[in-house]
């Protein structure tokens, strides 16, 4: 007869199938959450890519008719806060629109970003946009416009100055000349009087148009851009790449951590027998109760060769037990009763 296959070990074949069933499906989930993760990273990078920010350096001047002047008052850090705000306001706004060509002030403002750095006069203006060209075009456009917004507001301040002074050089020119008519009429003792007045008016007015002159050329210096616009942001590749590797690890992380607990959760629920080599099924456990133990034998009396012939003490004379024959034996059993044989 031909020897029969040697069978395997139906126990250990299943538990290498319960093996790699676990592998396959630890690998598969480690798979699918690392190309998820790298998938959301790659379109975070995509949008993150597709915004460009580009940067402008002001240096702020002091300026008459702004906040930050020669004769402001408080903390220069202070003004120079407001002149941050200036930059974004709607007289500014609307000035780059004009010159960007864009339907609406409002929209150009969703993309700015205006910042002080501490102790300094320079204001950093951010401008993002989905193109560089589009990002430096409007960073310079705000960085320009609100210098001549600057100087606009100077020169209007200027004006009034100019306007008022000129006002007062009228006013005393008039008056020595209603003096001098005076004059003309007078004694010599009131001609005196009104030739003082007339010196002081005089002397009011040289002043007035000295500070007039200086007003009207005093120099008007806003600021100026000491850095053109120019792209701050990172390169789109490196970007996309970037975003993309850390959704990936991300996801790799997770993926970890699941099968982690996994594993844990398994371990907590599977029995703690040991896993000997052909062992067999599952020892049962001693039961935590305690088993009597058996009952001792009941005592047994040697047997009596010879009859008793004296009567029982203790016992009346007429209950007194038979003698018994010869050859019989007695036992004696518990409780004070004897049996015969």
């Amino acid at each position: 007869m031909a020897a029969s296959g040697v069978r395997g070990d139906p126990v250990k074949d299943a538990r290498a199938r319960r093996r790699r069933g676990r592998v396959l499906r630890a690998l598969v989930l480690l798979v699918v959450l690392t190309l998820l993760g790298a998938g959301a990273g790659f379109g975070a990078g995509y949008y993150l890519a597709s915004k460009v920010t580009a940067q402008a350096t002001v240096l702020v001047s002091p300026l008459s008719g702004n906040p930050y002047s020669p004769q402001g008052s408080g903390d220069d850090l202070l003004n120079l806060e407001t002149e941050a705000q200036l930059v974004a306001s709607d007289r500014v706004a609307t000035k780059v629109a004009a010159t960007e060509g864009a339907s609406s002030s409002v929209g150009l403002l969703s993309g700015l970003h205006v910042t002080v750095p501490s102790n300094t006069q320079i204001v950093e203006i951010d401008y993002e946009a989905t193109t560089a060209t589009l990002a430096r075009s409007r960073a310079q456009a705000f960085a320009r416009s609100y210098l001549r917004f600057r100087s606009e507001r100077a020169r209007s301040v200027v004006s009034a100055q100019a306007a008022r002074i000129q006002d007062e050089i009228d006013t005393l020119t008039a008056q020595v000349n209603r003096l001098t008519t005076k004059q003309n009429d007078a004694d010599s003792a009131r001609r005196a009087v009104l030739q003082q007045r007339i010196n002081g008016a005089t002397a009011q007015i040289v002043q007035l148009r000295s500070s007039l002159t200086d007003v009207q050329t005093g120099e008007v210096d806003p600021g100026q851009v000491i850095t053109p616009a120019h792209v701050v942001s990172r390169d789109p590749l490196f970007t996309q790449a970037l975003a993309t590797g850390v959704g990936a690890a991300a996801g790799l992380l997770l993926a970890v951590l699941v099968l982690a607990m996994r594993s844990r959760a398994r371990a907590l629920r599977a029995p703690t027998v040991p896993d000997g080599s052909g062992a067999g099924p599952p020892a049962v456990a001693a039961p935590a109760y305690a088993v009597p133990a058996p009952a001792a034998p009941a005592p047994v009396t040697q047997p009596v060769t010879q009859p008793v012939t004296q009567p029982v003490a203790g016992l009346p004379q007429e209950e007194a037990p038979e003698p018994a024959r010869s050859g019989s034996t007695s036992v004696t059993v518990p409780g004070g009763r004897s049996s015969g044989a």
